[in-house]
């Protein structure tokens, strides 16, 4: 019985330290984002992309992760097209709500963490 109380509490000590380091992670990394010399990565959308961003706001345009290019297969002969057509470029990875969330709610928060 000892032996066992022991690795519950092991298990509670690696539980809470992994919870403890990933908070403090959270909020450093905030503040490196917010304040540190690096700045956010994000950059505003470019007047003449604003008709693009248009077109997506209809009925049916699913919220997803949008890749170009992007090719479907997984076979050999679709992965050389693949990366070919990165190479040369552009490349483009857009993450598409059709739905904004709260920018300051919990739940954003929350899948941050």
């Amino acid at each position: 019985m000892v032996e066992r109380a022991s690795g519950h509490r092991a298990a509670l000590q690696i539980g809470g330290a992994s919870l403890a380091a990933a908070l403090i992670l959270f909020v450093w990394g905030f503040f490196l984002w917010a304040a540190g010399p690096f700045g956010s990565p994000v950059q505003p959308l470019p007047t003449w992309l604003q008709p693009a961003v248009a077109a997506m706001d209809v009925p049916g345009f699913a919220s997803g992760t949008y890749a170009y290019p992007f090719e479907p297969g997984e076979d050999a002969e679709s992965q050389a097209r693949m990366a070919e057509r990165m190479g040369t470029g552009p490349v483009l990875m857009l993450h598409y709500r059709a739905t904004g969330p709260d920018p300051l709610g919990g739940g954003t928060l929350l899948v941050g963490f």
